[in-house]
């Protein structure tokens, strides 16, 4: 289970995209394995998206499009 210090940093992309529900959220990050299973997940195909874009050269690959498409859904 994760410490709570630590939940807010590893949930950022997701309470970014749901403020409203931060506190909802944050409680099944710290109850529920699947939603951090998920949430973990979700989390990485966001970082692996940012260094996709952060290199121009990536922007064309159909990867990006994937991972934006995985971080919509």
């Amino acid at each position: 289970m994760p410490r709570i210090s630590e939940t807010p940093s590893r949930l950022a992309p997701i309470l970014a995209m749901f403020p409203a529900r931060k506190c909802a959220l944050l409680r099944l990050s710290l109850k529920d394995p699947l939603f951090r299973s998920l949430s973990d997940d979700l989390c990485a195909a966001h970082a692996s998206l940012s260094r996709l874009l952060a290199r121009p050269e990536m922007a064309e690959r159909p990867e990006v499009a994937d991972y934006q498409i995985l971080i919509g859904e």
